[in-house]
């Protein structure tokens, strides 16, 4: 995990979204993947996101989530930040990923908004509130209203930049 003393500070630039490679039995390709992650340090890329929602990773176990972190942790080191997408409809679930991630040195997390159960507004600030309790990283929310049906508003974002955690970006 790289130091930051203002988060906004590196989120600028380029911040490249990585898909997950995998090999012919349908296991993490962790060789490829620090390639990818290699490529687009060389590129000037500020931050690289790891297992963004939008993709791939609803598929991924927790475990492998945790090893593609670690492998972009260790192919960086420290040359970028590394974004770990932790985001979840489940808070519980949002939690653990969040956790995990912090523990696999990530610098920050992507935390989207719950999908498929459609909450209202307070329920979506109860639910990156309790994820921001659980971990000192930036949260960075995500927000993709064509999946969650529920895009977050203006008064929910400002709600949570009013909160106790200040990590929000």
């Amino acid at each position: 995990m790289t130091t930051h003393v203002n988060p906004a500070s590196w989120l600028s630039g380029y911040i490249a979204d990585l898909p997950t490679p995998f090999d012919e039995q349908a296991e993490l390709d962790l060789g490829a993947f620090a390639a990818l992650c290699e490529r687009q340090i060389d590129a000037g890329a500020s931050a690289i996101v790891v297992g963004e929602t939008a993709g791939e990773a609803s598929t991924l176990t927790a475990d492998e989530k945790v090893r593609l972190i670690r492998c972009a942790v260790g192919t960086a080191r420290g040359r970028v930040r590394v974004i770990a997408g932790a985001g979840s409809n489940s808070t519980d679930r949002a939690i653990e990923l969040t956790m995990r991630a912090e523990g696999a040195g990530a610098d920050a997390v992507l935390s989207v908004a719950p999908y498929y159960n459609k909450p209202m507004q307070n329920g979506i600030i109860a639910h990156f509130r309790a994820i921001a309790a659980c971990t000192a990283l930036p949260i960075i929310l995500h927000d993709i209203p064509a999946r969650t049906a529920r895009p977050l508003a203006d008064e929910t974002i400002a709600a949570l930049a009013r909160g106790p955690n200040s990590l929000w970006v």
